[in-house]
């Protein structure tokens, strides 16, 4: 499953990443991609998935209780994408 928010058309046109790019992307809420519920639970895009399984603790990182997938908003987007952390800053800053 792919973010609907990211398009992978999109191109950026940022020639160097700075630390205040990073860090923004970085907090970057996961919500942006996901639909969260109340109780801060989202489906898990790296399973088949009924009931929402995934936890998001922090608005920036998650865990899957299921397939035991964690991480960051960068690291959904890297491991969805199969692409590098500077395509995935790129991706994020173009979009937002």
């Amino acid at each position: 499953m792919k973010l609907a928010y990211l398009s992978p058309e999109k191109r950026s046109t940022v020639d160097t990443i700075t630390q205040a790019d990073i860090e923004r992307v970085r907090m970057t809420p996961i919500s942006t991609f996901l639909k969260v519920n109340r109780g801060k639970r989202a489906l898990c895009l790296f399973h088949d998935d009924k009931d929402p399984s995934m936890w998001i603790p922090e608005p920036h990182r998650y865990h899957c209780f299921v397939c035991q997938n964690s991480g960051t908003t960068i690291d959904i987007v890297m491991k969805l994408y199969n692409c590098s952390f500077k395509e995935v800053v790129e991706k994020i800053l173009a979009c937002g």
